[in-house]
């Protein structure tokens, strides 16, 4: 029988002690360093070392294998399952004792690569960032991961427009904060930002920057949440005129 696991039993490995490198090519190949896993988890030493790579807009996992903690391999690192720019990696050291198989006992989550031409972290766009995809006749949506929120864009579009084109951005942006924080305050009921991580902690520091006066916890309701929601993507409007940018750049077409 497996033993149900408390999450509280695993080891959070921070994400800083690994770096994971895109080195281009196609399909893309890449490397990846971690510190002191051994010294870690000195007493699991049979314990499977494996390494997840996600992109955004694909539920496609793709597994690489690195052997044993007390044994350690590197195996082929060929993204060939993934496409796009916005790739993320999650360590898992895992059990493979008979009584506890599959137990994680280790993990670090949302690792970003580094592109080896440019020095960066990969797909970084700030708090949304951008992957094109083959979104039929749908201009874009929103992929929420446990980490991150991106925004996909229909291939057949440039996505510098989604970021500096005033129609697309005055038309699109509003939806995409409101979409963003109904899910996260409303359907998911997220409560505070104090020292939490993830996109729902992420996206309400972006909106209190709007409007500061989110409803306390004993008067959150649908409605209230809903007012502060429509709050937030007013102050953010006026903030950066985009009535005025819409207005402006419908005038300067022919």
């Amino acid at each position: 029988m497996i033993r149900r696991v408390n999450s509280t039993e695993r080891k959070r490995i921070p994400s800083s002690a690994i770096r994971a490198e895109i080195l281009g090519g196609s399909p893309r190949t890449f490397k990846v360093e971690w510190k002191n896993l051994k010294d870690q988890f000195t007493s699991h030493q049979d314990a499977e070392v494996v390494l997840d790579a996600t992109g955004a807009g694909s539920e496609i996992v793709q597994r690489f294998e690195f052997g044993t903690i007390g044994q350690p391999m590197t195996p082929k690192l060929v993204l060939d399952k993934l496409a796009g720019e916005n790739i993320r990696f999650t360590l898992k050291v895992i059990d493979r004792s008979r009584e506890k198989i599959g137990r994680i006992l280790g993990i670090a989550e949302n690792i970003r690569p580094v592109n080896a031409a440019k020095n960066i972290p990969e797909g970084k766009q700030g708090i949304l960032p951008i992957e094109p995809c083959d979104l039929g006749e749908q201009l874009w949506q929103l992929d929420f991961h446990d980490h991150e929120v991106f925004l996909l864009v229909n291939k057949t579009l440039p996505t510098e427009c989604f970021r500096n084109e005033p129609l697309v951005v005055s038309m699109v942006y509003p939806s995409i904060i409101r979409e963003i924080l109904t899910k996260a305050c409303i359907y998911e009921k997220f409560e505070d930002d104090y020292g939490q991580g993830g996109w729902k902690a992420l996206w309400v520091r972006f909106a209190k920057k709007f409007d500061p006066d989110m409803p306390s916890a004993n008067e959150r309701d649908e409605g209230t949440m809903s007012a502060w929601i429509e709050s937030v993507i007013d102050t953010f409007c006026r903030k950066f005129h985009l009535k005025q940018s819409c207005l402006t750049r419908l005038g300067e077409m022919p």
